[in-house]
Order: structure tokens, then sequence, then C-alpha cells
């Protein structure tokens, strides 16, 4: 009896972790699909921000009804209303909205209904957390306990960085040397006591704050206006000499992130959408792959085609060519449209990395990182492997626990 009540118990528990897990990737994905409404609307009331307009009727019905999926018990984002969508434990749509397989009225509904970005910006200024204290906020996280995702909803929010469509990676590099010097004396000032520090200027966390705002909203700006051989040219620079090096190693970043007071609870929240997200890039990564191997093979066909082309007809030839080439530029049309949607899903990877660190430890890991630009990518994918480890351990800790029992 006892020995049946143990397997019971041990298979609720598992059911529970497994609810917890599947509840969280839920809300990320519905962060995500909030994300990429928010950007349609910027498209409609910014038309400077490239790649944030044009969503097809169909996929803004798609985004409906990714939004309206009822999950139990997942109150995030209860009382937020996004283009279109009723807040997330509802299925109910807003008055006047078609069913979703009407998509091009969904997709006009949608373009109604929808809130403006002021409006969206004060909601979340509004719901900014702030500690108590002088250093409240160095010591506030980029994103709140109860919603990783609020900083990349926040940075979506705002208005593009001025001057952001002509910077060069140049300019980029240079700006970033300087914020992190101003970070390295604003981390120094932070460490002197209460009494010492001068009333008459701003105070060293708030400037801390200030300036990891800025350069966020500048490299997602970037990104948004699909600028990312830019930001790509930035993080391969040394911003000391100026002079491009090799991709970022693991090692560097394993050494900051142990001296960075990452707490377990910030390696479980971190961990668990970095796994998530992962698994969401495998198939947009996978079709990438696959259609960049058919170009290379469609682009020796030509050449192959062109060179034996001198005895055929030339109007056969011509006919040929045209099909080859416009077969190509679809294909270069889907290419472009699969790495607008990977670094958009890149992009609020990274927000889930950063959101439940605090702005001293991002100001501490962008100033040890000196001189080469702090990879949050390469965090996230040392924190989940710490994740991933812990887990491991867990399960088989729980498994020697059951084998004793028996």
């Amino acid at each position: 009896m006892e020995r049946e009540v143990a397997q019971q118990l041990a298979l609720a528990q598992q059911l529970e972790a497994e609810h917890c897990r599947l509840q969280a990737e839920h809300q990320l994905l519905l962060e995500c699909c909030d994300g990429m409404a928010l950007l349609r609307l910027r498209g409609n009331e910014h038309a400077a921000v490239a790649g944030a307009a044009g969503y097809a009727a169909g996929e803004v019905a798609l985004l409906q009804q990714l939004q309206n999926i009822h999950f139990p018990s997942s109150p995030l984002l209860q009382g937020v209303a996004f283009p279109g969508i009723s807040s997330c434990g509802s299925h109910s749509t807003s008055s006047g909205s078609p069913p979703a397989g009407d998509s091009q009225a969904a997709a006009a509904a949608a373009a109604t209904a929808t809130p403006s970005v002021s409006a969206v910006t004060a909601r979340d200024a509004a719901g900014m957390p702030l500690a108590e204290g002088s250093r409240r906020a160095a010591d506030q996280c980029l994103s709140p306990d109860d919603d990783i995702m609020f900083y990349y909803r926040h940075l979506l929010s705002l208005p593009p960085f001025p001057g952001a469509d002509t910077l060069t990676v140049r300019e980029l590099v240079l700006d970033y040397a300087h914020t992190v010097q101003q970070l390295a004396v604003q981390l120094h000032l932070l460490q002197r006591p209460p009494g010492m520090q001068d009333s008459q200027q701003q105070h060293p966390a708030d400037r801390i704050k200030l300036l990891i705002d800025r350069h966020l909203h500048l490299i997602v700006t970037l990104v948004l206006l699909q600028r990312t051989k830019v930001v790509e040219g930035f993080m391969l620079t040394n911003f000391e000499t100026l002079e491009a090096g090799e991709e970022h190693q693991l090692d560097s970043h394993q050494w900051v992130l142990q001296h960075a007071g990452i707490t377990q609870q910030q390696v479980l929240r971190i961990g668990r959408a970095a796994e998530f997200f992962e698994r969401l890039l495998a198939p947009i990564m996978q079709e990438r792959q696959q259609l960049q191997r058919e170009i290379a093979a469609q682009r020796e066909q030509i050449l192959q085609d062109s060179g034996s082309s001198s005895g055929s007809s030339s109007s056969i030839d011509g006919r040929g060519h045209k099909q080859s080439m416009a077969k190509r530029e679809a294909m270069l049309v889907r290419m472009s449209s699969l790495m607008g949607k990977e670094y958009l899903v890149r992009l609020a990877a990274l927000c889930a990395v950063c959101g439940p660190l605090t702005y001293a430890q991002l100001a501490n890991l962008v100033v040890q990182m000196t001189p080469r630009p702090v990879s949050l990518q390469l965090l996230g994918k040392l924190l989940l492997q710490q994740y991933q480890q812990q887990q491991q351990a867990q399960q088989q800790s729980a498994a020697a626990v059951r084998r004793k029992k028996k």
C-alpha cells in the first residue's frame, strides 16, 4: 500500500512539474505573439520602422488564435489588451470581431480595435517595479518576477532610437565604448557610502539604469530596422582597438558569469525561457538552412544551363532562364522572411535572458567583458546548460529516492 501511495505521489509531482513548465511556455508564446502584434501596431503608427508592418491577413488571424488559447491559472496578461485580442484568460474577442476563419475580416477588426502605442507604453511604464532605497534602480530587475517578458514589451513600445537608420559599425562601437566607460565609473561610485553620494548629481544607480536602457533601446531599433549586419559587425569588434576579431568564446563569458552573482532563481527563470526559445528557433533555422542549400544548388544549375545552351534554341533558353530566375527570387524572398522571423525570436530570447537580471548585474557583465561587447546569446546558452544540469541532478536524486523506497 505504501509503495502504491509513493508511486502515485511521485507521478503527481511529475505531472505538477510538467504543468508548471507548459504553463510557463504558454505564457512565453503569448508574449511573443503580443510582441508581434505590437510591432504590427508600430508599423501602422510609425512607418519608419522597417519590417514592423505588412502582416498578411492570415498571419493576423493566426496571432488572434494563438493569443486566445485559454490556459488555466495564467493571470499575467489578464486585463492587458493587445491589437484586436482579449486578455489571456478569456476566449472572448473584442466587439464586432469576426470569426478567426475569416482572415481578411480579422485583419480589419484587429486594425480598428488596436490601442495606441502611447497607451501601451504608458501601461508598461506604470507597471515598472521600483525597489526602495538609494540603490533602487541598480537592484531592480529589468523585468519583474512574475513577468519575464515585461522588458521585451517595453522595448518594443518605444519609438525608434534617433539616428539608428544611418548609424555605422564604427559609430556604434564608439558609442558602446563610452557607455562601458560610464558604467565602470558609476559602478565605482555606487560602492561609496550613502553619506558620500553627491546629492546635487544624478544617483549612480539611476545613471546605470539610464545607460543600460539607452544601449538596449539602440540595439533593438537596429534589429527592427533590419540592420543586423551593423549589430553583427559591432559584436565582433574590439572597442578599444576598433579591430574586428573572432567570434565570442564561451570561456570568457563563463568567467564573468561566475562573478556576476547570479542566483539559483535567476538560473531557473532564464534556463526555462532559453530552453523554450531554443525549441522555437529550431524549425526556423532548419528551414533556413534547407533553403540555403536549395538556393546554392539552383545557382549551380543556372550556371550549368548557361554553359551548355550554345546549341539550344534561344527562345527556349530565354523562357527557362526567366523561370529559374523567378524561382530564385521567390526563394530569396522566403529567405528574407525566415531571417526576419529568426531575428525577432532571438530578440525575444535575449530579452528573456536579461529580464531576470538586475541593472547592476548587467552593468558588471558589460564592464567585465571589456574590450568585447557582452553576448547575451552566449550568456543564455551557459545559463541553459546550468539549468539543464540542475534538472538532471534533481531527476537523478528523485530516482534514487524512489529506488530506496522500493
